[in-house]
């Protein structure tokens, strides 16, 4: 009969007594989220519609089962794919602030009054619009100020540019985009 070894033990106690210790603590959170990288042309093919728009309003509610979400309209400036009944589009995200009571949906994109995005949008059960593939279907639009030039950015795409120089994050590594190339972009492949 073989003895386990004395170090394969220890981890084990080691991990055991680490797990105790953080739910002895209380109220420890554990966030993970895999996403599967689209590209551009992924986003182009996958949207039932692609609108560059302003946020309006933002209405934070409850379903009937009690789950928070947010209504995000928007005021469409250019319909790059698709068709829409009007210049305005509603879009529904997961989590809000209701209340007292904070629900943040990890993956989920963030909307603010007063943001011009570019959106990828799917229509979803009971016809609402969603925006496609989480947070990589929601491209914030900036204007470089010596140029006027527009740049793009998300999750995976694009990085922040100000005064004509590119800050790139740490990651993901990516290079600018320009607002131009990604309607180029969408429109080659999207119908």
């Amino acid at each position: 009969m073989e003895r386990p070894c004395w170090k394969s033990a220890w981890k084990l106690r080691s991990i055991a007594g680490l797990l105790g210790c953080l739910l002895a603590w209380g109220n420890v959170e554990v966030w993970a989220t895999q996403f599967r990288r689209l590209t551009i042309e992924d986003l182009a093919r996958g949207a039932d519609a692609v609108v560059q728009a302003r946020v309006m309003a933002l209405e934070t509610t409850r379903d009937s089962s009690g789950r928070i979400f947010t209504r995000v309209e928007m005021a469409v400036s250019d319909l790059w794919k698709g068709r829409l009944g009007s210049g305005v589009c509603t879009v529904l995200c997961g989590g809000g602030t209701l209340g007292e009571t904070e629900v943040r949906a990890v993956g989920q994109p963030e909307y603010s009054i007063g943001d011009e995005v570019v959106v990828y949008l799917v229509r979803a059960e009971g016809g609402n619009w969603v925006t496609l593939g989480m947070a990589q279907g929601r491209f914030g639009v900036s204007r470089e100020d010596a140029t006027g030039r527009r740049w793009v950015q998300n999750l995976f795409w694009g990085s922040a540019v100000e005064a004509g120089k590119s800050r790139m994050a740490a990651w993901p590594p990516a290079r600018p985009l320009s607002l131009d190339e990604l309607k180029r972009r969408t429109q080659e492949v999207a119908p």
